[in-house]
C-alpha cells in the first residue's frame, strides 16, 4: 500500500470523531427505553446513539469507497457470530434470539469497525480514552452521592440497572486509571487516577467484584513492566480491603453477603423451597445454585445449546433445577456470562466465546510489549488491563449488556487498530521495482 493510502485511512472526518467521543461520554450508564416497564425490550439510548453514528459512517465509508481499507473483526468474532445464528435457528422464542444476535453484531462488528476506523490516530485514541474516562468519573460521583445516602447495598449502582452492572462496568475501566497512574508522567493525570481508583474501590459493592479488581491490577502490575511495585501495590490493596470491609457499613455488608452463601430471610417463594425451609436445611444462594441447572441444560443440548438468547426463558424449568430450591429470583446481572452462553448456545458457543476473548487478552499483552512511545505505552497498558478483567469479570457477571458492551468493544478495538498500526509501523518498505 502507498504511503497515500495509508494516511488516507488515518483520519476520518472531523465530524465522525466528535461524534464518537458524544458516545463514550454517555456510554457509562444503562439509561433505556422499555417497551414494556417489565418485560422490555429495553432499548439504550447510547445503542441507539451508536447505530445512527454506524449508519451515517457506514454511508460515508461506502461513498467514498474505503470499505477495503477498513480493520475487520478477527475470525474469532465470525465464528461467534455465526454459533450464536445457527443455535438462535433452534431456539424456542426467535424474538429473542435475533435481539442476542442483532447485538453481538452492533457491538463487536459495528461498534467495532467504527472504532477502529475513526480512533486511529494517537491523538483520537488519547482523548477519546480521556473523555471515556471523564464519563466514568461521572458515574462514580453519582454513585457516591448514593452511597453517603443508601442503607442497601443494592441502591449503589449510578446510572446502571444494578450494583453488579455498575461495579463489573468499574473492573473492566479501572485498568485504564490505574495505567495513569503508574505511568503518566502528567502529574494531574496521577492524581485523578489515584482518586477515581480510591473512589471506584470505595462504591464498588457487588460480592467479589473487589477482589477480582486486586487480582487484575496485580496481574497487571506484573506482566505490564512494574512488578518491582508489586510490594507496594499488594500491602496497600491488602489494607484498603480491611478497611473498608471492616469499617463501612456498606462494604461490611458486602463482604458478609460474600462470605456467607446462605440465602437469609424470606426466600421460600416456590413450593418445592418449603421443605428446605421446614427442615431446617440451609438454601444456598440463587445466584449460585443456577450454576448447576445452567450446566444441567448445556449438558440436554450439548451442541448449540437451547437457543441464542433463551437462556432466561429455561433457567427455572423443574427439568434442570431437578431437587434443587428453586427460590426467589435472581439479583439482576449476577450470571456467570460462560455459563449463560454454553446453556444457550452449547459448547460451541462457549468454545467460541473463549477464543474471542483470548486472542484480545493475547493482542493486548503482545501490544504492551512492543509499543515504543511513552503515551503508547500508557494507554497500552491499561488496556491490557481491561483484557485481563473482561475474562474474570464474566464469571460473577455478564458484560454483554447495555451500558458495558460497547466499551468492552471499544477496548477490543483499540487493542487491534494500535497493534496494526504498530505492525506496519515495524514493516520495512518496499522499493520501487523490488519484489
Amino acid at each position: 500500500m502507498t504511503q497515500e493510502g495509508r494516511s488516507a485511512r488515518v483520519e476520518t472526518p472531523t465530524w465522525s470523531f466528535w461524534t464518537v467521543l458524544a458516545l463514550l461520554a454517555v456510554a457509562p450508564g444503562q439509561w433505556a427505553y422499555a417497551l414494556d416497564p417489565k418485560h422490555g425490550p429495553f432499548i439504550a439510548y447510547a445503542d441507539l446513539l451508536a447505530a445512527a453514528i454506524i449508519a451515517a459512517w457506514g454511508l460515508w465509508t461506502l461513498v467514498t469507497g474505503r470499505l477495503r481499507g477498513l480493520l475487520w473483526p478477527p475470525h474469532q468474532t465470525w465464528v461467534l457470530l455465526a454459533v450464536a445464528v445457527l443455535s438462535g435457528l433452534g431456539a424456542e422464542n426467535l424474538q429473542a434470539a435475533a435481539v442476542e444476535i442483532a447485538q453481538l453484531l452492533l457491538y463487536f462488528v459495528l461498534a467495532y469497525m467504527l472504532f477502529a476506523d475513526v480512533l486511529r490516530s494517537e491523538r483520537r485514541q488519547r482523548l477519546a480514552l480521556l473523555v471515556l474516562l471523564v464519563g466514568t468519573s461521572a458515574a462514580m460521583l453519582y454513585a457516591l452521592s448514593q452511597y453517603v445516602t443508601a442503607t442497601d447495598p443494592a441502591g449503589v449502582k449510578a446510572g446502571f440497572q444494578s450494583r453488579t452492572a455498575y461495579s463489573a462496568f468499574l473492573v473492566m475501566v479501572l485498568p485504564l486509571f490505574y495505567a495513569l497512574l503508574l505511568w503518566s508522567r502528567r502529574t494531574w493525570e496521577r492524581v485523578w487516577a489515584a482518586g477515581a481508583l480510591t473512589l471506584g474501590a470505595v462504591t464498588l459493592l457487588s460480592p467479589g467484584l473487589l477482589f477480582v479488581l486486586v487480582v487484575v491490577l496485580a496481574v497487571m502490575t506484573m506482566v505490564c513492566g512494574a512488578s518491582g511495585r508489586l510490594w507496594v501495590f499488594l500491602p496497600a490493596a491488602a489494607l484498603f480491603c480491611v478497611l473498608t470491609t471492616q469499617g463501612l457499613p456498606l462494604n461490611r455488608g458486602v463482604h458478609q453477603e460474600l462470605v456467607n452463601p446462605y440465602e437469609e430471610g424470606e426466600v421460600h417463594k416456590l413450593m418445592d423451597a418449603e421443605a428446605f425451609v421446614e427442615s431446617g436445611q440451609p438454601i444456598v444462594k440463587k445466584r449460585w445454585i443456577e450454576w448447576v441447572p445452567a450446566l444441567n441444560m448445556m449438558a440436554e443440548n450439548f451442541l448449540l445449546g437451547v437457543g441464542t438468547g433463551n437462556y432466561q426463558l429455561n433457567i427455572g424449568r423443574p427439568e434442570y433445577y431437578g431437587f434443587l430450591p428453586n427460590v426467589k429470583k435472581s439479583e439482576a446481572d449476577t450470571n456467570n456470562l460462560y455459563l449463560v452462553t454454553g446453556s444457550s448456545m452449547g459448547f460451541a458457543g462457549l468454545v467460541a466465546l473463549m477464543a474471542f476473548i483470548g486472542h484480545f487478552a493475547w493482542q493486548a499483552v503482545n501490544l504492551w510489549r512492543h509499543t515504543e512511545s511513552q503515551e503508547g505505552r500508557v494507554w497500552a497498558a491499561g488496556l491490557c488491563g481491561l483484557a485481563l478483567a473482561v475474562p474474570l469479570v464474566n464469571v460473577f457477571s455478564s458484560l454483554f449488556v447495555r451500558g458495558t458492551s460497547l466499551v468492552w468493544a471499544l477496548g477490543y478495538a483499540l487493542i487491534a487498530v494500535m497493534g496494526s498500526i504498530q505492525r506496519q509501523s515495524a514493516t520495512p518498505p518496499t522499493l520501487a521495482g523490488g519484489v
